[in-house]
Order: structure tokens, then C-alpha cells, then sequence
């Protein structure tokens, strides 16, 4: 996954690549509770989606969330709405032109930024003053949330299966 069309994603298995992170690595053990018991995912705990250091909500391609967490970050972006059923149920809209706060995910005391130039999925239509924005509101299960595209290339992702864990570390450039 890349921007405008760039490289720069790969798929290591069995390995990893110290060049593309910076700092540690921050494992998080998988969390089967919310698949009552059965590891179904790579569910990991997240301490919800942040917007200007604010949390939105505490539980949690695009980014599916909780429809009440959706709502509480995008009221905070001024301009924004519901999407219409055109666009697609728990999507919102936003000013392409609006200026964007810090949106970011929380993982243990950590917390990942979504480059602005990720969140958006583009126009809502052709010629519309309105993006489409990448965090959407849709209920994939109690406590559970999808991290797509949009989280995925901000960060340097580690799925350890003999550890059972994920780890998260900062990319060395975006």
C-alpha cells in the first residue's frame, strides 16, 4: 500500500525489515474475549480512535468503527454529514478543503496517526465540494473494529502467529 500510486509496501514472512520502522516495535497479544473465546482474527485491543488528542471513542480499503464512534469524530470536523445512501450507509462526508486535525489510533499507551493524505477516499461524486471520509460507521461485531488501508500505511505491522501477537512501530517515512 502506497500513495499516489508510489512503492513502497511488502510482504515479508518470516522476517522483518529494521530500515522501514523506527523505534520498538510494540506487541500486543491477541484478544480472543471478543470473539467470545475463539480466535477468530488478530483481534487486538485498541484505546480507541483519537482526534486532536481527544478520544472519540474507545472501541473499534476503509477503517469500520462503532457508528456512535464514526459520528463522535466527525462531528468534530467541521462541516461534515451523514453520507446519503449513494455514497453508502455509515460513510460521512466532509469539505474537501477543510483542514484536518491529528486522527489517530490508540494501542496500549501508544497512538498512530492517519497522514491526512489517507484519510480521504476521495470526492463523493464527480465535481462535489465533499470528500468521503475513510473512517466509517458500521457495527462489525460487539467491541470489534476493521483497520484498513487507511491505518495499514502508517504504521509497520508485525503479525507474530508463534507469539500469537501484532506489533505496531513507527514507519521511517510515510
Amino acid at each position: 500500500m502506497s500513495r499516489h500510486g508510489g512503492t513502497g509496501s511488502e510482504l515479508c514472512i518470516g522476517c522483518m525489515d529494521s530500515n522501514k520502522f523506527t523505534g520498538e516495535i510494540d506487541y500486543l497479544g491477541l484478544d480472543p474475549s471478543v470473539t467470545n473465546g475463539t480466535q477468530f482474527y488478530w483481534n487486538v485491543p485498541s484505546t480507541g480512535v483519537i482526534y486532536n488528542n481527544t478520544p472519540v471513542g474507545t472501541t473499534f480499503s476503509a477503517i469500520y468503527v462503532a457508528p456512535d464512534i464514526a459520528a463522535a469524530l466527525y462531528i468534530q470536523i467541521p462541516g461534515s454529514l451523514a453520507a446519503t445512501e449513494a455514497v453508502g450507509q455509515g460513510f460521512y462526508t466532509y469539505p474537501c478543503s477543510a483542514t484536518l486535525g491529528t486522527i489517530s489510533i490508540g494501542f496500549g499507551s501508544k497512538q498512530y496517526a492517519i497522514d491526512v493524505a489517507d484519510f480521504g477516499l476521495g470526492q463523493a461524486s464527480p465535481g462535489s465540494p465533499d470528500c468521503v471520509g475513510g473512517i466509517v460507521g458500521r457495527s462489525v461485531g460487539s467491541g470489534l473494529a476493521i483497520l484498513g488501508d487507511e491505518f495499514m500505511k502508517n504504521v509497520y505491522s508485525v503479525f507474530d502467529y508463534g507469539s500469537m501477537q501484532v506489533g505496531f512501530a513507527a514507519l521511517t517515512s510515510n
